[in-house]
């Protein structure tokens, strides 16, 4: 298995879970200095540049592989702005295009996001797709992007996995949070009232083993927890976890000054169905609400 990606918030959980399952694994990073954390978990190593059509195929053909995890992305731990989004919003078009190009009879399995359906109090499922006019501005090229990413994916004959909100307490996202929590720097936005889906990181990677033995070519599947919470009940089960205080609530308004894209994200309402996966890749996670997840966050 050839993970695009190894060294990220997911990568470096699904390598685990991959080895673990009895794969062969060989992980890729732009860092020549990262090589020796993707072999201590007992993956070879290769340095790739996903942008740049040589490196992948020199990876890939390196590697040999009979699956390609696409996981890529290049995010502040923190994104605040929709800027913040661009240089994974090539990476989605472009680096993705460079491995399917270079994949040979490999399958292919590519990460996406659930949380872009578009703020509605529906559930949505696999049958709901990324709006082509999706509000506000801001996110529009990051919501054509992905689009445009999981088109090429399906058309080659790959499985696209939409996952939720990562955290986990190995995720420096989540260790970032915690520090802020602490401080009293990580607001509420708009009294907490957004609903969005979340995924525990070792979900997440089950998820992908699990598509790696059951997914059908060309299909969609939700990686989410259960049920979900509302913006206010999950930070307050991530202070109750990492020992901070309440967290206190910003107008929105307030919030876009600073954080534009966050304070559009924390306030959207959106709810997705796991059914498909659970049914067909007879997936469930271990961690069925960011209740029980946010315990593995003590001590971070």
């Amino acid at each position: 298995v050839f993970v695009a990606g190894a060294t990220g918030a997911i990568g470096v959980p699904t390598v685990k879970a991959l080895i673990a399952a009895g794969h062969e694994v060989t992980g890729t990073t732009r860092a020549e200095s990262k090589r020796a954390a993707i072999e201590s978990l007992g993956a070879r190593t290769v340095v790739m540049d996903a942008l740049v059509p040589d490196s992948v195929m020199r990876a890939v053909e390196r590697a040999s592989p009979d699956v390609i995890v696409e996981l890529l992305t290049r995010l502040p731990d923190v994104p605040m702005r929709a800027s913040d989004l661009e240089a994974t919003n090539l990476l989605r078009t472009q680096g993705t295009a460079n491995l399917i190009a270079t994949k040979g009879r490999a399958h292919l399995v590519a990460e996406s996001i659930a949380f872009f359906y578009g703020s509605s109090p529906q559930i949505f499922t696999e049958n709901d797709e990324i709006p082509e006019n999706m509000p506000p501005p801001m996110v529009q090229p990051a919501a054509t992007a992905l689009r445009a990413h999981e088109d090429i994916v399906r058309a080659a004959g790959g499985v696209v996995l939409r996952f939720g909100l990562f955290y986990g307490p190995d995720t420096r996202s989540s260790r970032i949070m915690a520090r802020r929590m602490r401080r009293r720097i990580g607001p509420v936005i708009a009294g907490g009232r957004g609903v969005l889906p979340w995924v525990h990181v070792e979900d997440a990677a089950t998820a992908v083993v699990a598509a790696l033995r059951r997914a059908k070519p060309g299909e969609v599947y939700n990686v989410v927890d259960d049920e979900a919470l509302t913006t206010r009940q999950t930070l307050d089960a991530f202070a109750e976890a990492v020992g901070a205080p309440r967290p206190w609530s910003v107008p929105k308004m307030m919030a876009r000054l600073t954080a534009p894209y966050l304070a559009e994200l924390m306030t959207w309402e959106v709810r997705v169905s796991n059914e498909k996966a659970k049914r067909e890749l007879d997936w469930s996670p271990i961690y069925a609400t960011v209740r029980e997840g946010a315990r593995t966050l003590s001590g971070i």
